[in-house]
């Protein structure tokens, strides 16, 4: 008597619904954890920007305290500070004429210069050739700036 040969078993591997059930947790835990890793990523990014718009303005400061309150042309901001930082420093905006900012707050300040940034997002929300610049309106522009006060102030 002759008895057919049942197929051998290939292995112990996963069925069909086993491997959907395991690609929707996998999807469920990206989804959740995707947030939270995107929004590190941006507070990253916005506190090197915070820090190179710092720089900058600290290196505008050296300048000025070296060079008699004198502050730097634009062509010296680009060629030196901005250059120095790198791609940081290819989205920075300096102004060193005598301007005013309109703060978030609605005051508006006189200053002897500002360094700004377009952000993380790197689209110009603000123009900053305008007097005065108003920055009430700003989405995540980042930017610093010195009175006339201050920056007399360093020099003795």
């Amino acid at each position: 008597m002759c008895h057919p040969t049942s197929p051998k078993p290939i292995g112990n591997g996963f069925s069909l619904v086993e491997m959907a059930l395991i690609l929707v947790i996998m999807g469920f835990i990206v989804t959740t954890l995707m947030p939270r890793i995107i929004g590190g990523i941006k507070r990253d990014m916005t506190a090197e920007i915070k820090r190179a718009v710092r720089s900058a303005r600290s290196e505008v400061l050296g300048y000025a305290k070296d060079h008699g309150c004198t502050l730097p042309s634009s062509g010296w901001f680009q060629a030196t500070a901005a250059h120095r930082l790198g791609r940081l420093g290819e989205g920075l905006f300096y102004r060193s004429s005598a301007t005013s900012l309109i703060l978030v707050t609605g005051v508006t300040q006189p200053v002897a210069f500002f360094i700004a940034s377009n952000g993380t997002d790197q689209t110009n929300d603000t123009d900053y050739t305008a007097n005065p610049v108003d920055l009430r309106s700003i989405e995540d522009d980042i930017v610093d700036f010195a009175t006339a006060q201050y920056v007399e102030s360093l020099c003795p």
